[in-house]
């Protein structure tokens, strides 16, 4: 322990060593330009935001790999075709950058209607990832996020947390294998006798129905035992459980009351996607279990007093489905109820939903053919299709109806989107290259007919191919099919020319000399964004080069917005995200397209983003900052403040017995950090602490030391509240660690009172920083060219400013020993160090479940 006895010092020893920096006074001129210049600019003059990381697409055009904003790259490079690892790897980045935002694009790429992508494997992914590592914000948000898609989704989430995230395409693939070993068994009994073949087949059908029934009860009560099991051992899937259970409770009660009372159109669809009993969700989840027993509690029914709680489990299920799920579906007239009863001449065309319709549309052909083309045949203004993506749609042209359903879903899909405008002086163009094989290519085509279709004239009916050689066509055809074929025959190449699009444009217009005001507004360029090399200049974007061509010419001022819509999983990024006069979007849906109908303003990537996931639902999110504080009662969330600052007394304690822990590995870092932290300034100066937005490089430039100390960690969090404004005055904090050498070893000195009078101010600047400003997030910044030395990055910037030749020669004076190199880090320094971001990590907020 540290001397009962020490020295105070004067107090600029607690406090920050204020600096002042005074600007060199105007003198005479000297008569050098360059000095004049430094002398009355160089104090004065602020460099630019560095760009994002550059590097190359797949055929090695130069191109960001970041639009510089997590959240702007997770809404821009996500697919239906991401990879799982990819998606929650964008995703725990946009987490870190603004929790907030990030919960909107979980909702976004689920949104079936509105803005939303359609994404529904996508957003699986999402709301496992949101288990698991915030799972309260996803329980609190349960309600919210069924509007975003169906009730379904709430059960689904459920039985892929227990039976893990890969259940579906696992089934797939074993009902694939069951299909084709089916398949291959009928040529096995070629050549032999009818009779004993038959014989044989019932035999063995005997066998494996036995099987099958042992089989199924087996797995049946393992099911249960696992899902009581982890609901009884994991408290977060428990909160998850009760509140969709909460949730389907409270909605079937209000359904059925307003059943009672005849206000039929206000009943919601919760009995239909609600678990049937013994259905596989109910056996895998038992959610039929949880939510009877909330609409048929105990306590308001006293015919169940006395009654085991098995029994009374048995009883209110049978009770719900009686008489809460049976009445619902009958009044919602849902096609299956209709088709489970054998009732086909009693279906409803008109309430059948559009994806239920692309399901069932066959049937209907098989069981009431007459009745069903008599639907179709006086369906004049179309089908329902909100739910369907257009390629989808274009998909079903070949079914056994002949196209018909398909041709009028896609006819009302046109008349809703027109509904909200035209679109004015707009083009598509459509990527067919081979990179774009498969889904992306039918999705290219899909959604570049669509714009085609609710473009106005003169550009109504075409778009523009670009392969090696783009060409503008004329959509011709009478119908879906025969457009949709021609679009297909068109030529497409292995390589795509993305600025030859333009220079042809260009071209056009310098020939017929077209007024500015003529040029087109807007193009859609729906691709995967890997173009081709086209540009003669190194690390110069195609959209870098299509903006100097435009001005070379006399156009500048009238480049047309470019919508880039990203169809494939890709680090490509045509442009950063504060690119004026650009849109970055992606994925399979038409959705998106309403916010180019209803939005006339001047396009930015991180505006449309915020359009995209800015409707009413999105305000109804509960932000993840309150969730985690979160507590449920009766079904409603209240925000407990003792929480909050309980919380915040765990947070200091944590970091506190972390950086203890770690003193004692390294004893060199606590003789070279020791004079450093003898004072509030020098600890701010190691690591960084400059503001509450996170722990920052002492240095723009150079990367955080991996050297960080017990003392200085702790003094910024404890000392550097006052930043924000939330803690006390520097000078009256005591001063809490001091590190020191003891006889034999390394040790701290620590007085107890001081340091629990320190958590407690630390935690009362902590409570005023959070509720004010919300949880702090690291913020690291390093070379946005990766490798590239400070050196290199300052003969290159005076490259790009035509002063290449004169770069000044600079001598490095090297004061201490270091790895440096002539101002060049070794790989492992080149940006923020491991152990840096490990230390961060240990004490973090994340760590508090957000």
């Amino acid at each position: 322990m540290a001397s009962s006895s020490s020295l105070l010092g004067p107090p600029e020893v607690y406090g920050p060593r204020t600096t002042t920096v005074t600007a060199m006074a105007t003198s005479a001129a000297t008569g050098n330009p360059f000095i004049d210049l430094m002398v009355d600019n160089f104090n004065t003059t602020t460099t630019a935001t560095p760009p994002p990381p550059m590097g190359y697409t797949e055929k090695q055009s130069p191109t960001f790999l970041s639009t510089g904003n997590p959240c702007l790259d997770a809404f821009f490079h996500v697919t239906p075709n991401t990879p799982p690892a990819t998606l929650t790897n964008r995703l725990h980045k946009a987490w870190e950058h603004n929790p907030l935002t990030a919960l909107k694009l979980v909702c976004n790429l689920r949104g079936v209607r509105g803005t939303g992508k359609s994404d529904k494997e996508g957003y699986y992914t999402a709301a496992l990832w949101l288990h698991q590592h915030h799972p309260k914000t996803l329980a609190c948000n349960v309600g919210p996020l069924a509007e975003f898609g169906y009730f379904k989704d709430l059960p689904e989430i459920l039985y892929r947390i227990l039976e893990g995230p890969e259940v579906r395409m696992e089934a797939k693939k074993a009902r694939r294998e069951a299909k084709m070993e089916r398949e291959s068994g009928r040529w096995m009994g070629r050549g032999r006798r009818k009779e004993s073949w038959v014989l044989e087949a019932m035999q063995r059908i005997e066998i494996e129905e036995e099987k099958a029934r042992e089989s199924r009860e087996a797995k049946k009560i393992a099911a249960a035992k696992k899902a009581v099991e982890h609901y009884s051992s994991d408290p977060d899937y428990k909160f998850l459980h009760d509140r969709i259970s909460d949730l389907f409770a409270d909605f079937l009660k209000s359904d059925i009351q307003h059943l009672n009372s005849n206000q039929l159109n206000k009943i919601s669809l919760a009995a239909k996607w609600c678990p049937s009993l013994d259905s596989s969700f109910d056996k895998a989840t038992l959610l039929c279990e949880s939510v009877a027993k909330k609409v048929f509690p105990r306590d308001l029914y006293k015919e169940y007093d006395g009654v085991l709680d098995a029994h009374y489990a048995y009883r209110v299920r049978d009770r719900l489905r009686k008489e809460i799920l049976v009445p619902l579906r009958k009044a919602l007239e849902l096609p299956e109820v209709y088709i489970g009863a054998n009732k086909w001449k009693s279906i409803p065309y008109k309430r059948v939903a559009s994806v239920a319709m692309k399901f069932y549309k066959e049937k209907f052909i098989k069981h009431d053919r007459e009745r069903f083309q008599e639907y179709l045949e006086k369906s004049g203004k179309g089908i329902a299709a909100g739910a369907l993506l257009p390629h989808e749609i274009i998909a079903s042209l070949n079914g056994k109806d002949g196209g018909e359903v398909a041709k009028l879903q896609w006819k009302r899909m046109v008349d809703d989107l027109s509904k909200k405008r035209k679109l004015n002086n707009c083009l598509a163009i459509c990527d067919f290259s081979d990179s774009m094989n498969g889904v992306p290519m039918e999705v290219s085509l899909a959604l570049g007919v669509l714009i085609s279709e609710l473009s106005e004239e003169p550009w109504k009916g075409k778009l523009i191919t670009f392969s090696h050689n783009p060409t503008l066509q004329m959509v011709l055809g009478d119908d879906l099919r025969s457009k949709t074929d021609f679009v297909r025959r068109m030529e497409r190449g292995t390589n795509v020319d993305f600025q030859k699009v333009f220079d042809l444009m260009l071209e056009v217009a310098v020939n017929g000399k077209l007024a500015e005001e003529h040029m087109i507004k807007r193009v859609f360029v729906f691709s995967d964004m890997e173009f081709g090399q086209a540009s003669a200049r190194p690390w110069e974007t195609d959209y870098q080069a299509i903006v100097r061509k435009f001005g070379e010419k006399g156009y500048g001022s009238c480049v047309p917005e470019i919508v880039f819509w990203n169809l494939r999983d890709s680090r490509a990024t045509p442009v950063a995200g504060n690119q004026k006069g650009v849109a970055l979007v992606s994925g399979f849906s038409k959705n998106l397209m309403t916010v180019f109908l209803e939005e006339s303003g001047a396009l930015n990537p991180e505006a449309v983003m915020e359009v995209a996931i800015s409707g009413e639902k999105y305000k109804k999110l509960i932000n993840p900052t309150k969730a985690t504080l979160a507590t449920v009662n009766n079904n409603d969330v209240y925000w407990h403040p003792c929480t909050l600052l309980l919380r915040c007394l765990w947070y200091i304690f944590h970091a506190t017995v972390n950086r203890i822990a770690k003193v004692e590995d390294d004893y060199y870092e606590m003789m070279e950090l020791k004079k450093r932290a003898e004072t509030a300034d020098a600890a701010k100066s190691q690591i960084g602490a400059g503001s509450w937005g996170g722990f920052r490089t002492s240095s723009p430039d150079e990367p955080a030391s991996p050297q960080s100390s017990l003392a200085s960690d702790l003094i910024n969090l404890i000392v550097s509240v006052e930043d924000t404004g939330g803690g006390i005055p520097l000078e009256a904090r005591p001063r809490v660690f001091t590190p020191f050498m003891q006889d034999g070893g390394t040790g701290i000195g620590l007085s107890i009172s001081k340091f629990l009078v320190g958590l407690m101010n630390g935690a009362i600047g902590f409570f005023q920083a959070y509720t004010r400003l919300g949880p702090p997030s690291v913020s690291l910044r390093w070379s946005a060219r990766p490798w590239e030395t400070d050196y290199q990055v300052i003969v290159r910037k005076f490259g790009e400013k035509g002063y290449g030749s004169c770069v000044p020669e600079i001598v490095f004076w090297n004061l201490r020993d270091s790895k440096g190199d002539s101002g060049a880090w070794e790989p492992e320094r080149s940006g923020p160090s491991e152990r840096v971001f490990e230390e961060f990590d240990d004490c973090s907020w994340r760590r508090m479940g957000l």
